[in-house]
């Protein structure tokens, strides 16, 4: 079973980290949220490295470092090895993804490696950023959808006409969303509000 990456973009204020509390908190299985921007209010056991990573007693962690590229390597790791002993999906979110995936990540990069090589390890990745076109564009290739929160901001233009997005009608409220299937041409499947009791 392949685990399908999501890319989750708009602008400031928009509402993206609310859905992506809704993701983390409503996800079937193991999900790990990267902390690494000191962001408040995640659910589940607060870690702060590997041992308290490995350690968590619940299907829900705030992994809470300042070097997002090392939370992910661990997350990586422990989330393969939940996912091979209890063939359960993982899903690993990661909150402003252009400080730990830049554009100009290499191949040591281990979200860059995760959104090239997880899927078959039933590992999810979903990424997000207010500033995508900052972000490592054949890494973010691999995603299935995308999901843009909120109406798009002009300074989207080149990462919108790069990924042949531009024509899509886009929500234009904050809060709302849609969600788009990265095929050619790519077309929204689903668009819908977050919720606020994630707020």
């Amino acid at each position: 079973m392949r685990a399908y990456h999501i890319g989750v973009f708009g602008d400031s204020g928009s509402g993206k980290t609310t859905l992506l509390r809704e993701l983390h908190e409503t996800f079937a299985g193991l999900s790990i949220w990267i902390n690494h921007s000191q962001e408040q209010g995640i659910a589940g056991a607060v870690a702060q490295g590997e041992t308290a990573l490995r350690n968590a007693d619940t299907h829900r962690v705030n992994l809470r470092m300042k070097d997002g590229r090392e939370a992910i390597s661990m997350a990586r790791e422990v989330a393969a090895e939940y996912a091979q002993d209890t063939g359960y999906p993982v899903q690993i979110i990661t909150d402003e993804a252009d400080d730990v995936l830049p554009a100009d990540a290499d191949e040591s990069n281990p979200l860059r490696r995760g959104l090239q090589r997880d899927r078959d390890r039933r590992i999810k990745h979903v990424v997000s950023s207010q500033n995508p076109q900052n972000t490592r564009k054949e890494a973010l290739s691999n995603a299935r959808y995308f999901v843009w929160v909120g109406s798009p901001h002009t300074l989207h233009d080149g990462f919108l006409r790069y990924y042949n997005l531009s024509s899509l009608d886009y929500p234009r409220e904050q809060f709302k969303y849609a969600t788009i299937r990265m095929k050619h041409p790519p077309e929204i499947v689903a668009e819908g509000h977050t919720s606020e009791r994630y707020a």
